[in-house]
């Protein structure tokens, strides 16, 4: 500062704090699953805490990444019924300024007309269905050159 001949301040830019539900049921494959957490790795990169919550029909398991990549075994692939992941999120509403769920979709509209506590938005598949989400912002992954072949 001229004024007062010191040096500047900082700012402190508050760190987001979002939930990430992931889809491991079995109609995710493999690739898929990797496309999804280099998503999250970017996101984790750029905000401050992301926590993971991987769910099939229910909650399969929960971590925490805060900007680093750490090993990651997928932890189920039953079928696919978001409500016990929205009911985890809205439990922890307090804790989280977002949620973002990746999935491919396929599951029916009634199992997400449970109203997220906290603003919400979904990443589907190349391939996935927007259907059982349209109340909910949505971004579709574009495909990618393995994709086409």
């Amino acid at each position: 500062s001229k004024r007062f001949k010191t040096y500047p301040g900082t700012k402190i830019q508050p760190k987001l704090k979002l939930a990430v539900c992931i889809d491991i049921s079995g109609s995710i494959s493999d690739k898929e699953y990797e496309i999804f957490l280099n998503e999250i790795f970017a996101i984790a990169k750029h905000t401050g805490e992301v926590e993971v919550v991987e769910w099939d029909t229910k909650v399969q398991g929960t971590y925490k990444i805060k900007g680093y990549k750490p090993n990651i075994t997928r932890l189920g692939s039953g079928g696919t019924c978001p409500k016990d992941a929205i009911k985890w999120v809205n439990d922890r509403k307090n804790k989280f300024d977002g949620c973002v769920f990746f999935t491919d979709g396929y599951f029916y509209h009634d199992e997400v007309d449970d109203k997220f506590r906290i603003p919400a938005m979904f990443v589907i598949t190349a391939d996935g269905s927007t259907n059982a989400c349209k109340k909910y912002r949505t971004i579709k992954l574009p495909k990618t050159e393995s994709d086409a072949a």
